[in-house]
């Protein structure tokens, strides 16, 4: 029934060859090349950045479920089909999946009102989207392996078996840190938990000894996961290549100091160090902890300009900052952003505070202190970095509003009437379902998706398809990259990610290139086939750029082409809001 409503809401013809967004075609083209080709170390699109290439930053975990997936689909299905039908199948079942975590999770604090979870958790708006149908992509997959730590966590606080749970912690950051560099967010969440359980071990009600054993086991954990990361990510020859945007050697190594500093930290105490009072062992582990930064730093001093590196680019930037709407902070955005990212998150810290005056076991009041604690944290990221974290604000909220649900429904049981009691529990229960998708009528994705608004891919491809020859397509839109690699054969120029930094410079530069002018030296050295262009919306954000009146993509889009380039005609009616010219390179001289 969700998928159902978000389908409704989210109308795409997945059965007909479509998916949701420019990032699940790219994982299909790349898994389609690991099914054909059976390669697993061979991570670049030969058809990307044309001719160059480019190398594909994502790690292997994602592609491993959607061959789970595709495996038993390829025995009643073609190739392509099965590839195409495992990229609308899993998302469902990550949905699925997801709340059921989230029940798990939360069962130290909630008890018995964990099953309220599973449907308030669902039907989140920002967790409903990323599940529909189609939208084939590794964010419900990180969204899972977080809330799987932070239940380890939880039971590192509240459970018996601590140095278990720690471990299971560690294993699960670790994996969190392969599928996406994004979750060193939690990671250091994890660190950070643990490293305050062992200071304030006596407010905790914490045995000290037991809390440290429990950080030694969390920074084993996440040690043996990112070794097995490394050693299955890299082909031999290649395990001590540094790369900061993917899980490689130097994440490792980073661990690896962790887990020295927490060594460090334990035969201090088994050598009989007097580690009663917090402010030496903050001394202790703010030392160790300083010390394993500076080590980084001499290592590997790329590793603190961030997993993209350093970009002084203006395209880049554009791109990075502003063009997609999920890297854009909440506060740059519309009043709908402001309401939807803040006004749950305010009731979940409000239910926090309910939930703690009704506890009284301290560990459990910490419990809820803490949760709120990194609900702050990603509100605030939300709302001043990027959107993209709307998604852990989401989850953590419906946590503690499943809570309340369950309270309202044991407490009407017990003392209300049963139609006083039904008339309290129904609407209650219908508002922390469904009232998150009131947020339907907020922005969401790319800001490009208003801006190419009557162009789509699915229509112009039978034109492409038609080219004896593969040939090398340069689209003005650089969310089409993706979508031409997965519906044609054909090569092409830009596509949005920050590993094909050159493409992308160079489709900005060349669509804002005086169309008067000679043809671009890059047109030439890349052997550009074809130009494709959108003639509806609005140009200026993907061009990064007010677009002037003589440009060669005003001139394109109007029908006025220089020399060097002949309009092919479209028959396909389906592309009439297309603009499609060969290059003729000696028409130049």
């Amino acid at each position: 029934m969700i998928h159902v409503i978000a389908y409704f809401y989210h109308p795409n013809d997945v059965s007909g060859g479509n998916l949701i967004g420019s990032d699940p075609y790219y994982w299909m083209v790349v898994f389609r090349d690991l099914v054909e080709s059976g390669e697993w170390f061979n991570l670049v699109i030969e058809r990307s950045n044309a001719p160059y290439g480019e190398s594909w930053f994502r790690t292997h975990p994602f592609l491993l479920l959607l061959l789970l997936v595709y495996a038993p689909l390829r025995l009643f299905l073609e190739t392509p089909v099965a590839i195409h039908y495992s990229a609308i199948v899993l998302p469902p079942l990550l949905h699925l999946m997801t709340a059921v975590v989230g029940m798990w999770a939360s069962a130290p604090l909630l008890g018995r009102q964990k099953y309220w979870v599973v449907p308030v958790l669902a039907f989140q708006f920002p967790i409903l989207i990323q599940g529909v149908p189609g939208r084939a992509d590794h964010h419900l997959v990180m969204l899972m392996i977080f809330l799987l730590t932070l239940g380890c966590c939880l039971r590192v606080l509240l459970a018996e078996k601590k140095v278990r749970a720690a471990f299971w912690a560690g294993m699960l950051a670790g994996l969190g840190l392969w599928i996406s560099v994004e979750m060193m967010l939690g990671l250091a969440l994890a660190y950070s938990v643990m490293g305050l359980f062992w200071l304030f071990s006596e407010v905790c009600r914490l045995d000290g000894p037991s809390v440290l054993r429990a950080n030694l086991a969390l920074c084993v954990g996440v040690v043996l996961s990112l070794g097995i990361a490394v050693l299955l990510e890299y082909p031999l020859g290649q395990h001590l290549t540094p790369e900061y945007d993917r899980v490689s050697v130097v994440y490792l190594v980073m661990t690896l100091l962790a887990l020295c500093v927490w060594g460090g930290i334990f035969l201090c105490v088994r050598g009989g160090a007097n580690m009663s009072r917090p402010a030496i062992r903050l001394l202790l582990l703010g030392g160790g902890v300083m010390a394993a930064l500076a080590a980084l730093a001499l290592a590997y001093p790329d590793f603190y300009q961030g997993p993209l590196g350093r970009n002084d680019d203006q395209e880049m930037l554009h791109l990075l900052n502003e063009a997609t709407g999920e890297m854009v902070a909440a506060h740059k955005s519309s009043l709908n952003w402001w309401l939807a990212t803040l006004i749950p998150p305010l009731i979940g810290v409000g239910l926090v505070r309910w939930a703690m005056a009704r506890e009284q076991a301290v560990p459990k009041k910490l419990g809820w202190a803490g949760l709120a604690a990194i609900l702050v944290m990603f509100v605030l990221l939300v709302f001043f970095y990027k959107i993209r974290f709307w998604v852990y604000s989401t989850a953590l909220t419906a946590l503690l509003v499943a809570g309340f649900v369950g309270w309202v429904v044991d407490y009407s049981h017990q003392h209300m009437r049963h139609l006083t009691g039904a008339l309290v529990r129904i609407p209650t229960i219908l508002i922390a379902i469904l009232g998150s998708l009131a947020l339907l009528a907020a922005p969401s994705g790319s800001k490009m998706s208003v801006d190419t608004a009557g162009c789509k891919t699915i229509d112009i491809a039978p034109s492409l398809n038609q080219f004896q020859e593969e040939a090398i397509v340069f689209s003005a839109l650089l969310f089409d990259g993706p979508e031409l690699l997965y519906r044609t054969p054909h090569a092409v120029l830009g596509t949005p990610y920050h590993r094909n930094k050159q493409g992308i410079i160079d489709t900005f530069r060349a669509m804002r290139s005086p169309a008067s002018g000679a043809i671009p030296a890059m047109i030439v050295e890349r052997g550009i086939d074809y130009i494709l262009v959108c003639k509806t919306g609005d140009p200026s954000r993907f061009l990064a750029a007010p677009i002037d009146a003589g440009s060669l993509y005003t001139h394109l889009v109007t029908g006025q082409p220089p020399p060097w380039l002949q309009p092919v005609p479209l028959t396909e009616p389906r592309a009439r809001n297309y603009a499609l010219y060969k290059v003729n390179i000696d028409a130049s001289h």
